[in-house]
C-alpha cells in the first residue's frame, strides 16, 4: 500500500487544472503535512461529471459568467469565477495514512471524498469518517454516490405522491437514477425520455416506459401513457433547453386540475402539476 513519506512532509501529487477555455493541465505540488486529526488518502477513482465539467472546459458554465447567491439559491447580475478550476467531486480514495489522533478511520479503509481530481488528498478525519464505504460497496459504485444525491433531490423537490405519473426528461446516469428513485417513492407509471437508444432500452430494463424524442412528439406520446391531463410531475435531467420545454409541455397547466384524473389519495392534489430540474453543484 501507498504510504505519504512522512507526518511533517507532505506527499507528492498531481492535480488537474483547466487553466482556461479548451486548456487542460496536470501540474505537480506537495500536499500540507498531515495533521494529527487529519488523513491522507490515495484516489482509486475520479468520476468525470461530463455536463459539469464540459462547461466549465467551454467557458460556458454559469457561474463563470454571474454570481451565485448562497443565501437565495440563485444567480445573480455580476462578476463570475475565473479560471483556473480545478474540476471534479466524485472521488473514491483509500486511506494510507492517519494522523496521531485519529481512531475512526484506518489504513485501507475506502472513503468517498467531494475532491477535484488528484492523486491525493488530506482532509479531515470526520470528513473521510462521514465518507466511509461499506466493505461489501464496491468502489465502482460508491463513485456514483454524489449522483444519487442529485437525483434524490429532484424526487424530493417534485414531492411524488403515491400513484403519481412522473416524466424524467434526460436518462443520463442521473436521469436513470431518478427513474428508480421515483419508483421507490410510489409512482404508479414512470415515463423514461432521451435520444439515445441504449439508454431508452436500460430504463424499459427498469420497468419504465421510453420515450424516444428523436422520433415523437413527446408531449403527445406522454399524454397517450399518461392520459389527457399530461404527467403529474416531471424531473428534467438532460441539462437541456430542449428537454426543459417537452418536461413543460408535458405537464398540465399549472392551476387547472382536470376533472378526468383519477386519484386514490384523500386529496387530489394542490391544483397543478409538480416539476424539478435535478443539478449539481453550482
Amino acid at each position: 500500500m501507498t504510504q505519504a513519506p512522512s507526518l511533517d512532509r507532505g506527499a507528492a501529487c498531481r492535480r488537474l487544472l483547466f487553466a482556461g477555455p479548451g486548456r487542460v493541465e496536470v501540474i505537480e505540488e506537495r500536499l500540507p503535512a498531515l495533521g494529527a486529526d487529519e488523513v491522507y488518502a490515495r484516489t482509486v477513482l475520479s468520476g468525470v461529471s461530463h455536463g459539469t465539467e464540459m462547461a466549465w472546459l467551454r467557458g460556458e458554465a454559469a457561474a463563470q459568467h454571474r454570481t451565485w447567491d448562497a443565501d437565495r439559491r440563485v444567480y445573480l447580475d455580476g462578476a463570475g469565477r475565473d479560471y483556473p478550476v480545478a474540476p471534479g467531486y466524485e472521488t473514491v480514495a483509500k486511506v494510507a495514512e492517519i494522523g496521531s489522533n485519529v481512531t475512526d478511520v484506518k489504513v485501507g479503509d475506502a472513503v468517498y471524498l467531494d475532491r477535484p481530481h488528484a492523486d491525493g488528498h488530506i482532509v479531515a478525519s470526520n470528513v473521510a469518517r462521514a465518507g466511509l464505504v461499506p466493505a461489501d460497496v464496491p468502489v465502482e459504485w460508491a463513485v456514483f454516490w454524489p449522483l444519487a444525491r442529485v437525483a434524490l433531490g429532484g424526487v424530493h423537490d417534485a414531492a411524488i405522491q403515491l400513484g403519481d405519473t412522473v416524466v424524467a426528461t434526460g436518462l443520463g446516469t442521473v436521469g436513470l437514477l431518478t427513474v428508480q428513485f421515483v419508483q421507490r417513492a410510489g409512482a404508479a407509471k414512470v415515463i423514461g425520455v432521451d435520444q439515445h437508444p441504449l439508454r431508452l432500452q436500460t430504463a424499459l430494463s427498469l420497468g419504465a416506459y421510453a420515450v424516444d424524442a428523436r422520433t415523437t412528439d413527446v408531449a403527445a406520446e406522454v399524454r397517450r401513457i399518461a392520459g389527457p391531463a399530461g404527467a403529474d410531475a416531471a424531473i428534467e435531467a438532460s441539462g437541456s433547453y430542449r428537454g426543459l420545454h417537452e418536461a413543460i409541455r408535458s405537464s398540465p397547466p399549472a392551476g387547472a386540475w382536470p376533472p378526468w384524473r383519477h386519484t386514490t389519495a384523500s386529496s387530489p392534489g394542490s391544483g397543478s402539476a409538480r416539476s424539478t430540474t435535478a443539478t449539481g453543484s453550482p
